[in-house]
């Protein structure tokens, strides 16, 4: 058995960087091809309390996430001025396409430092001996 940090995949999608009051921001898009769910990590700097910080999941044919479906979105509301971590996660499905990535924008009054990790988890195989019982 693997631990999780051996089963999970975490990739860098949005280096952290400054982003404007009310200025939408797109990550990379990682790829879900054999991966079971993916979910992000938007860290932010200290938003005022009552500022929000607004997630879209989108689903991209491509790597560069041109022409992105949006197939789920979250709102989360600061309770005090701190550094956040909002989590969204996509759980992958067949009808979608094979690249995910996230877009958010927060409403505060100044720029705030951002970034964003994706990990992606791997669908559950059987085992190797078949699922047959040892003992």
């Amino acid at each position: 058995m693997n631990r999780i940090c051996e089963e999970v995949q975490y990739q860098d999608v949005f280096a952290p960087q400054s982003v404007a009051a009310s200025k939408e921001k797109t990550s990379a898009f990682v790829d879900a091809s054999g991966a079971d769910s993916v979910e992000f990590l938007i860290h932010t700097g200290a938003l005022e309390s009552g500022k929000k910080l607004t997630v879209g999941i989108h689903t991209s044919a491509d790597a560069s996430g041109s022409s992105p479906d949006k197939v789920g979105d979250a709102v989360f509301t600061a309770v005090d001025a701190a550094p956040g971590l909002a989590v969204v996660s996509y759980r992958v499905q067949g009808n979608r396409d094979r690249y995910v990535g996230v877009s958010f924008q927060h409403d505060a009054a100044e720029a705030v430092i951002c970034a964003v990790t994706a990990a992606v988890r791997p669908m559950h195989r059987p085992a190797e001996n078949d699922w047959q019982l040892v003992v």
